[in-house]
């Protein structure tokens, strides 16, 4: 980029500027109601400010242009019986706070969060488009989802934040600083920017995005940041949808997670991506939590709580700490009793 030059947030959009969002409420409700009609087209336009004669293709899961989702039949994804009380179930029974963690991290509900989430609006649209209830115990056999979803990724990322998600890590970081490693388009550190936290976001850019939501995203390997940064010690370690890894291209299966686990010397660890086998983040054949009882037994578990998963999908946040933190959350329980 040209010394002095303006950054491009969105290609094919000169007027993008992710600052200017959150403060737009005129945005926001042109927005709702582009949603409300059934109109991802009009409302990916409206905020990303793109032309009309936009044919940008998003690949992904699937290579779609935001036309051809437009029309794809929403209606394949419907069932006949309502699977609400299972979903319900499954959400229920994978939630976990520490016992001494939960009078902390009970979150109230709040009538507005501190800024607009854009991705959480075009995702409660996806849920009425897609009539989509929730995770249940099927969505682990889920191979692929719908092709909104490679849209979603490219304006968004691959994994919604919910406002408590975003307040249990502002209430963990406990003003520490966050590195966001593998941060992707930025969405992440944008939105906990906002909740009043430092984050460095850090991205090797072996993935192409659309959009950009933050213009600092230092391009390196996340091991090699950590080394050059006491290893993360005094910092909260994120990682939005680590991926799998594997094959001969790829590498060692599940590499990307533990080698940052390996190289950071902090004390806690928040990993958004699959609470079930389907082997899309993480690992193939275990979760995350069960990665780290095994594999890491010095980490504790603290949080895993549900995050807004996409059709087919089943998200969460894991949180998991070690050392004193670790400990002297062993001594509040035990005090209790």
């Amino acid at each position: 980029m040209a010394h002095g030059a303006k950054k491009q947030y969105c290609a094919g959009s000169a007027g993008f500027e992710p600052s200017l969002v959150s403060g737009d409420y005129a945005l926001h409700v042109q927005i709702a109601e582009l949603l409300e009609d059934n109109d991802l087209l009009g409302a990916s336009r409206v905020l990303f400010k793109l032309p009309n004669n936009d044919d940008y293709v998003y690949h992904a899961t699937a290579s779609v242009s935001l036309a051809q989702v437009q029309h794809v039949n929403f209606k394949t994804n419907a069932k006949k019986n309502s699977i609400r009380a299972d979903c319900a179930n499954c959400l229920t029974d994978k939630r976990y706070i520490h016992a001494a963690l939960e009078p902390k991290l009970t979150i109230p509900k709040v009538k507005s969060s501190p800024i607009y989430n854009p991705y959480f609006q075009f995702w409660e649209w996806s849920c009425r488009a897609l009539e989509w209830c929730g995770p249940c115990a099927s969505s682990e056999r889920v191979a692929t989802s719908h092709h909104v979803l490679p849209i979603f990724m490219h304006h968004f990322g691959c994994a919604t934040p919910s406002h408590e998600s975003l307040e249990v890590l502002r209430i963990l970081a406990d003003g520490r600083d966050v590195a966001d490693m593998g941060s992707g388009n930025g969405y992440w550190s944008f939105m906990l920017r906002a909740y009043g936290l430092k984050v460095h976001p850090v991205d090797n850019m072996q993935s192409a995005w659309r959009v950009s939501w933050v213009g600092d995203t230092v391009i390196s390997d996340g091991v090699k940041w950590l080394k050059r940064h006491e290893h993360g010690k005094h910092m909260v370690l994120l990682l939005v949808y680590p991926i799998v890894g594997g094959g001969i291209q790829d590498g060692i299966q599940g590499a990307f997670t533990k080698d940052l686990v390996n190289a950071y010397d902090g004390d806690t660890i928040a990993v958004v991506g699959t609470q079930n086998k389907n082997g899309y983040t993480g690992f193939m054949n275990m979760t995350m939590a069960e990665y780290m009882k095994k594999e890491q037994p010095h980490w504790t578990r603290v949080v895993q709580i549900a995050l807004p998963s996409f059709g087919g999908k089943d998200e969460a946040m894991f949180v998991f700490q070690r050392g004193e933190r670790a400990g002297k959350l062993k001594k509040d329980l035990a005090g209790r009793s």
